[in-house]
């Protein structure tokens, strides 16, 4: 249940941030895709099941909010929950026998680099829809296109980790995530711990009791 309420609150504030505060920190015209690496991020560390229903829930958000282009932002909400899914699947399955720093490398920046295509393949998706729908496009939107991917790519290096300790509040709920960060090391539960007693033990020189006169 707590999961789900995280999950939750991380779509809603993300959609809020995007809406209302993102638009005065635009860069040649383009805001950061939060919702994006938020659904992403979501669906890389929870699994197929709670990403592709952040991915529903978001796409009910900004349906109600907007109503614009209702069947193609429920595919992208989705696509970008179920894209975090599979590349999670992907890099737990990636080996690199030989090359271990490589290997680690290539897990941990690789995340941000799909974030990055999946924003140029939403983005081209969108310029090709208003193009049939006859907007001229012209080369400034092609140039919009490559700096929003560059631009929620390189945001995601330091938003990814965030969000992800932010998501992850018990070491047990780590998926492939776990390629992100360190592991936690130690013991899982601070109440095992805490109760957990020290054995302490005796040498057999020490533990012989001398039998008393009576005995």
């Amino acid at each position: 249940m707590r999961k789900a309420v995280r999950v939750a609150v991380a779509v809603l504030l993300a959609y809020l941030i995007q809406s209302t505060a993102l638009p005065y920190f635009k860069i040649n015209g383009v805001v950061l895709d939060l919702i994006t690496i938020t659904l992403y991020t979501i669906g890389y560390t929870f699994g197929l099941y709670i990403g592709l229903t952040a991915g529903a829930f978001c796409a009910l958000i900004m349906e109600v909010c907007s109503g614009d282009l209702a069947a193609l932002i429920s595919v992208i909400c989705v696509g970008a929950a179920w894209f975090g899914v599979w590349t999670s699947m992907r890099l737990k399955s990636f080996s690199l026998p030989g090359k271990r720093k490589l290997e680690q490398r290539i897990k941990r920046f690789a995340p941000m680099v799909a974030i990055a295509l999946f924003v140029l393949v939403k983005e081209t998706v969108y310029v090709g829809y208003f193009y049939l729908t006859g907007t001229d496009i012209a080369f400034m939107h092609v140039a919009k296109v490559l700096l929003a991917s560059r631009y929620t790519g390189g945001a995601s290096v330091i938003l990814l980790p965030l969000m992800y300790n932010a998501l992850v509040k018990k070491p047990q709920e780590k998926k492939a995530g776990g390629w992100l960060f360190k592991k936690r090391g130690g013991e899982t539960d601070t109440k095992e711990k805490k109760n957990k007693k020290e054995r302490v033990l005796i040498p057999a020189e020490e533990a012989y009791v001398m039998p008393t006169e009576g005995g």
